[in-house]
């Protein structure tokens, strides 16, 4: 009898917080526009970087880059 209680016990607290947690992911994207934008962020990060691989192979081999150049001295803005 006492086993069948604690089972049953047991297995009221997992729904319960199962519950709790999807009613607080439910409010957190309904209330708050903040956990959508970070999962909007990640889904565009990930597929930059899966078009990024696939146009590697694309690029060309003999550009060169020059980083920090200055067009005028003296210009912290050119």
């Amino acid at each position: 009898m006492a086993l069948g209680f604690v089972r049953r016990t047991r297995f009221r607290i997992t729904i319960g917080v199962i519950a709790a947690a999807v009613v607080s992911l439910f409010l957190a994207f309904r209330l708050s526009p903040w956990p959508g934008a970070l999962l909007i962020r990640q889904v565009f990060e990930n597929d930059a970087n899966n078009v990024l691989k696939e146009m590697e192979t694309h690029a060309a081999a003999n550009v060169a880059s020059i980083l920090n150049e200055r067009c005028r001295a003296g210009d912290g803005d050119a």
